[in-house]
């Protein structure tokens, strides 16, 4: 399979969970502040993560074929989960299912994101090349 089906099989899953989540969590629901602030260390992990991994090994195409999708969805779940702790006590019941639906979408960008970088990674290092 090549970087673009990759990439786009992990995108459409991750929009499938997202509209999932909002359609699932579309009436009234509580969600505690804490879960948002747990999400955005989850994104600072992840980024820091993949900072590291690709710093300390020599270059390949893992990143930029994967790695870029883990760097997009844990920017993306920092940033979002920070717009849901400062909205979260003055915004409506929708805008919080729409807050929750986005921060899976980059949850799960992330998660395919790095799965596919280290699946890669782990390719390159058994064959030599990449």
């Amino acid at each position: 399979m090549n970087c673009l089906k990759k990439q786009l099989l992990i995108i459409s899953f991750a929009l499938i969970v997202a509209i999932a989540i909002f359609l699932i969590f579309g009436s009234s629901i509580y969600i505690n502040q804490i879960f948002f602030i747990i999400n955005a260390f989850l994104g600072i992990f992840g980024l820091v993560s993949i900072l590291i991994s690709e710093a300390l090994t020599p270059p390949n195409n893992a990143y930029t074929c994967c790695g870029n999708l883990a760097t997009l969805g844990s920017s993306g779940l920092i940033l979002i989960s920070l717009l849901a702790i400062i909205i979260e006590a003055y915004a409506y019941t929708s805008v919080i299912s729409l807050i929750l639906a986005g921060n899976f979408f980059f949850l799960v960008l992330m998660l395919g994101g790095i799965w596919c970088y280290l699946n890669l990674r782990n390719h390159c290092h058994r064959n030599y090349y990449c």
